[in-house]
């Protein structure tokens, strides 16, 4: 029981420190410093946002591309809106996203991996059966 008379006693002097031994005072607030966020949240945010004008990037140039077709060609918005079904579909799912399939190396018959421009296992150059592989 000596114990929690001494706990009272540092709660009271802590109190009466903040306060001033004043019931109605409020405590003075403690100042905080603001930091700088870590490096690497830094690095994430910067990131995130070059993604982000990188999208809004290609995003133009697909309008101002379709624009060009639209006005030398007779194709027209339905067209195109079938042209992107049909590319969605090709992965055998309407996500809306182009989901990148697995490749086997040409030269040994391996998995390759998407990250890489050439396989792992027996170096062979992974060569591009279209302009849009690897972006």
């Amino acid at each position: 029981m000596a114990w929690q008379g001494i706990l009272a006693s540092g709660i009271y002097e802590l109190f009466s420190r903040t306060t001033g031994g004043s019931m109605t005072q409020t405590p003075t607030p403690v100042p905080t410093r603001v930091t700088a966020p870590p490096p690497r949240i830094q690095k994430t945010t910067g990131d995130v946002r070059e993604l982000a004008d990188r999208v809004d990037e290609l995003a133009l140039t697909c309008a101002a591309m379709w624009s060009l077709l639209e006005e030398k060609t007779s194709l027209t918005n339905e067209d195109l809106l079938a042209k992107i079904r049909e590319t969605d579909l090709k992965d055998g799912v309407a996500d809306g996203k182009m989901t990148r399939t697995v490749k086997q190396c040409p030269s040994c018959g391996r998995t390759m991996s998407e990250r890489h421009k050439r396989c792992l296992y027996c170096g062979a150059v992974e060569l591009k059966t279209t302009p849009f592989e690897g972006i």
